[in-house]
């Protein structure tokens, strides 16, 4: 298996380094950290410093060079990596033209120099023929930073049907999905920043979404048992295991309150205990 990471801290919350020793214990070698919303340095010392007792790296999301550059200036920059911005090619926190974001890379670079730290860009949404897309024209300012490295998210389309070894559309296997990945960057180390399996209802409709409304006979339903997203989560890490990935960040630590797909990827229930993903690096 590649080196595993995992999301857990977001909106500038620590989180305890007793939780974090726990999941240093199940196999765990770094944490995600977001810091887009992030404007206080203390929360962002906080929680550098208990990943750091719990023994885990830190892979950073900052919002521009200029956050680089102000946690460089109170020395919060040690052994970390930084991530430029979260899935810029959709509106998960903001949608930014490939022109801007190429800006935006030019400021990053500099300031991780000065820090000493790695950067990764991209961090783009999927391996789809959209996220490679907008990849694909960040290409000549990715070019002039041979340092700096390439970041990526990879989920299934979701629906009914959806298993780990589902490519998207327009790709064979999920093999050439990464093959077009590798056409863009080259050589240059990359990661997987986020993926994972939720266990809430996944549906496809496949007479559209108005007969989908209107009649159970037009929609076809499905969802993970917990035992089945430990299973999916494990071949999916062993697909990876077969590419040159540097690591792989599974999302995220916690369920949420609702049912809804993004709250449904965690290792912990609601409640705070853990659910079997948890143990998918455990025989």
């Amino acid at each position: 298996m590649r080196p595993l990471y995992l999301d857990t801290h977001f909106d500038g919350v620590p989180i305890g380094v007793e939780l974090l020793r726990e999941v240093a214990a199940r196999g765990v070698v770094g944490c995600r950290v977001d810091l887009l919303k992030t404007t206080d340095p203390e929360a962002v010392r906080a929680m550098f410093a208990e990943c750091d007792a719990a023994g885990l790296r830190v892979l950073a999301i900052v919002r521009d060079g200029d956050q680089i550059d102000q946690l460089n200036a109170i020395g919060l920059w040690t052994t970390q990596a930084a991530e430029l911005w979260n899935e810029p090619d959709i509106d998960t926190n903001r949608h930014i033209e490939p022109g801007e974001y190429s800006e935006m890379l030019t400021e990053a670079a500099y300031a991780s120099r000065a820090a000493g730290i790695p950067l990764y860009a991209g961090a783009i949404s999927n391996l789809s023929q959209g996220g490679l897309g907008w990849l694909r024209k960040i290409k000549p300012a990715l070019d002039e930073y041979p340092e700096v490295r390439v970041s990526v998210h990879r989920y299934p389309d979701g629906g009914a049907y959806e298993s780990w070894d589902r490519p998207h559309d327009g790709f064979a296997t999920r093999a050439d999905e990464v093959a077009a990945l590798k056409v863009i960057i080259g050589n240059r180390p990359w990661c997987v920043s986020e993926t994972g399996v939720h266990t809430a209802p996944r549906i496809t409709k496949p007479y559209g979404a108005w007969f989908a409304s209107r009649y159970a006979w037009a929609r076809v339903e499905a969802r993970w048992t917990e035992s089945e997203q430990l299973q999916q989560t494990r071949q999916d890490l062993a697909f990876w295991a077969t590419t040159d990935v540097e690591f792989v960040t599974l999302y995220q630590i916690n369920c949420g309150p609702t049912a809804d797909s993004p709250e449904q990827f965690g290792w912990r229930r609601a409640d705070g205990t853990w659910r079997p993903v948890a143990d998918v690096l455990r025989a």
